[in-house]
């Protein structure tokens, strides 16, 4: 789940109770800092949590100082070995960086798209489904613009892969 936390993060864990299901949490900094007690309930329900930067900046639009502070920034707010980049995007700076700190970089291969509006969202996630594979990494997303979306598909999705 990435962009966490944010007002519908209450929701997604307690869809993900239902299902005794646990997912990790890619949380950016600022969002924490917006919604601490959301994000605390993330940890206290025993999900993971990795960073993904602290304003979702997309790396290749910074300078190497830049994505060094705004880690260091998350890295104040919580402790993880796991980092997702923002748009999937890294330089090999970057990288070494992260690979220096000992953290892992996480991408996917199913993007769900659930932040698109102009998607029938059952479709789209039962598309998706289709087109996965064994350990598959599906990507969905916590924050408003994908939360009417999210409502249909991230209930279909963990009542069809149990």
């Amino acid at each position: 789940i990435d962009d966490s936390p944010s007002p519908n993060t209450l929701w997604i864990l307690d869809l993900l109770d239902q299902y005794n299901m646990k997912a990790r949490f890619f949380c950016i900094g600022k969002n924490i800092e917006n919604y601490p007690s959301y994000f605390q309930a993330i940890v206290e329900r025993g999900h993971e949590v990795g960073y993904h930067s602290h304003v979702h900046m997309n790396a290749w639009r910074q300078t190497q100082k830049e994505f060094k502070e705004d880690f260091e920034k998350s890295e104040a707010l919580f402790s993880s070995s796991f980092y997702r980049p923002p748009y999937g995007k890294l330089t090999w700076s970057m990288y070494h960086y992260l690979k220096n700190k000992n953290i892992k970089i996480m991408l996917w291969d199913v993007l769900t798209e659930d932040w698109k509006q102009d998607i029938e969202p059952l479709e789209k996630i039962k598309l998706k489904i289709k087109s996965a594979s064994d350990g598959s990494i599906f990507v969905f997303h916590d924050y408003e613009k994908a939360y009417e979306n999210l409502k249909i598909m991230l209930p279909y999705y963990l009542e069809n892969n149990r």
